[in-house]
């Protein structure tokens, strides 16, 4: 397997990921092997220091603040992809130059790291203002991402999230009255993860 550096970021909690961001942009600046990064120093620079105001501004649990905390998340998870990609290419596999970049070094797959698909995803909506949202455990499955958005979900749909070791939540707090759409990342070794089908239910 050619060496390479980790181009997923999901499974990382919100400080691990400020923490990834701020030490790729030391490892990148002035690095003589990757003199022009793409994303640019800069702009990932901005991008994390913009996510990090945003984890203390969600602190205090706003579903606005916190619907912009997991916005700016995505954006920084994007751009970490997209400058590890580069850092695999320019690399095209030096273990030294790659490990210059500040990324982990991603494991050898043998083939077992494979996840099943989630078929089912259940929602129970009994309790007033929350949702339970259940997948059968997947094996392999290290942590499980549970989504939640309200409208009509599309590319542009901003989702709160909630990242557990266990294949059930409970979301409170949610707008009764409103439509939900739910669901459920499983994430496993080495990045991979499978995604579950999307269920909508109006909230008691």
């Amino acid at each position: 397997m050619t060496n390479k550096v980790n181009t997923s970021f999901i499974r990382h909690r919100d400080g691990d990921l400020v923490n990834i961001g701020f030490l790729a942009v030391d490892s990148i600046k002035d690095n003589t092997f990757f003199p022009e990064p793409n994303p640019t120093v800069a702009e990932l620079l901005k991008t994390t220091q913009e996510y990090q105001q945003s984890l203390y501004d969600a602190a205090g649990r706003d579903q606005k603040l916190v619907a912009i905390k997991d916005a700016k998340r995505a954006v920084l998870r994007s751009l970490l992809t997209q400058l590890a990609e580069y850092v695999n290419t320019v690399s095209n596999g030096d273990k030294a130059m790659l490990l210059s970049s500040g990324f982990k070094l991603a494991r050898e797959k043998d083939g077992t790291d494979d996840l099943k698909a989630i078929s089912k995803l259940e929602v129970r909506t009994d309790a007033p203002e929350q949702a339970t949202v259940i997948v059968k455990r997947v094996p392999g499955a290290k942590a499980y991402v549970f989504e939640y958005t309200t409208g009509l979900v599309t590319n542009e749909s901003v989702w709160v999230t909630k990242t557990i070791a266990e294949p059930s939540y409970t979301f409170r707090g949610l707008q009764s009255g409103v439509k939900h759409s739910f669901r459920v990342i499983a994430v496993g070794r080495s990045e991979k993860s499978v995604l579950s089908p999307i269920v909508s239910r109006f909230i008691q």
